[in-house]
C-alpha cells in the first residue's frame, strides 16, 4: 500500500447525481463500456472522501461529465463545491467547451472567471461500428478547421486539453497537438484501449510512439478497471509501456472514479497501480 507520507494527486475523477447529470439515467442499466452505472449514480464529495480516506490524496482534478445546462454551469457548480470545503477539493476543474460553437471565445472567457478552471475537455472518441465506444457524434472534429481554430484559443488562456480518443484517432491527434506546441494535451485513460486484438494493439502502439515524441503531450495512467478488471499482468504491461514512452514526468495517476468503481474499489485501483509502476 502506498505510504501515507506520499502525497498523491488524483488527476481525473467525477462528481455527479441524476439531479445534475440527467444522462446517468440512460446508462444506469447498460450502455457504458464499464458496465451499468446504477451502483454509482450518486457520487458527490462525501463519497469521494470516503473512497480516498486510506490514502494521502492531497489534491484532485474534476473532469467534465456533461452536466445539464450551460457549459459554464458545471464549472460554477464545481467551483462552489471546492469553495465550500476546507481542503478545497477539487483543486482544479477541467471544463467543457464545444470548439465548433460560434461563441467559443465567450464560453472560454466565462470559464476563466472561476479560479479552479485549468483545462477543457470535449469528448472526441468515435467508433464507426461500435456505438458503445463512441461519445462523439462523428469522427471529423480533429480535421475540422473551425474546431481547430477554437482549440487554438486554449493557448490564450493557458488552458490544457484532455483528449479522449480511440487508437485509430491518434494520427489525427498528433497533427493537432504538434501544430499547437503551447497547449499541453493530456491523453485520457491510456488511450482508451477498450479492445486488445492484434490490429488494435499495433495501432495503439504506433500512434502512441508518435504522440510521445511531442513534448506537450501527456498521459493519464487510468481507466484500466473499466475494462480489464482483474488482469493485473496486462495492466502492468500497459503501464510499463506508457512510462517507457512518456517517462515518469509526463505520466499521471488517475482513479477515474466513480466510473471505475463499477468494477473495483479505490483500494483495488491503487493496488493495481502500485503493482504496475514497480520501481518508477
Amino acid at each position: 500500500m502506498f505510504s501515507k507520507e506520499i502525497a498523491i494527486t488524483d488527476s481525473h475523477h467525477h462528481l455527479w447525481s441524476p439531479d445534475t447529470h440527467s444522462w446517468l439515467e440512460t446508462v444506469k442499466d447498460s450502455g457504458h463500456p464499464a458496465g451499468p452505472l446504477k451502483s454509482v449514480l450518486n457520487y458527490l464529495l462525501p463519497e469521494f472522501f470516503a473512497d480516498i480516506e486510506p490514502y494521502n490524496i492531497t489534491k484532485s482534478i474534476y473532469l467534465q461529465c456533461s452536466m445539464d445546462g450551460d457549459p459554464t454551469d458545471e464549472t460554477k457548480w464545481v467551483q462552489g463545491i471546492a469553495d465550500s470545503n476546507p481542503k478545497g477539493f477539487p483543486q482544479a476543474i477541467v471544463s467543457y467547451c464545444d470548439f465548433t460553437s460560434p461563441d467559443v471565445g465567450q464560453v472560454l472567457a466565462k470559464h476563466m472567471t472561476y479560479p479552479n478552471c485549468k483545462g477543457i475537455r470535449q469528448l472526441l472518441n468515435f467508433h464507426p461500428e461500435k456505438k458503445i465506444l463512441s461519445e462523439a457524434t462523428h469522427d471529423k472534429y480533429l480535421t475540422d478547421l473551425t474546431w481547430q481554430q477554437g482549440f487554438s484559443l486554449l493557448a490564450e488562456h493557458n488552458l490544457t486539453f484532455d483528449m479522449h480518443i480511440l487508437p485509430h484517432q491518434f494520427i489525427r491527434a498528433y497533427d493537432v497537438i504538434k501544430s499547437n506546441p503551447a497547449i499541453p494535451v493530456v491523453i485520457d485513460h491510456s488511450g482508451l484501449l477498450y479492445e486488445r486484438d492484434e490490429a488494435t494493439m499495433k495501432t495503439w502502439r504506433d500512434g502512441l510512439a508518435m504522440l510521445a515524441s511531442l513534448p506537450n503531450c501527456y498521459m493519464k495512467l487510468s481507466g484500466f478497471r473499466m475494462v480489464y478488471i482483474d488482469d493485473f499482468a496486462f495492466i502492468k504491461s500497459i503501464v510499463q509501456e506508457l512510462i517507457g514512452l512518456f517517462g515518469t514526468g509526463r505520466c499521471m495517476y488517475s482513479s477515474n472514479f466513480p466510473v471505475d468503481k463499477v468494477n473495483a474499489t479505490y483500494k483495488q485501483v491503487m493496488e493495481a497501480m502500485e503493482f504496475s509502476i514497480g520501481e518508477h
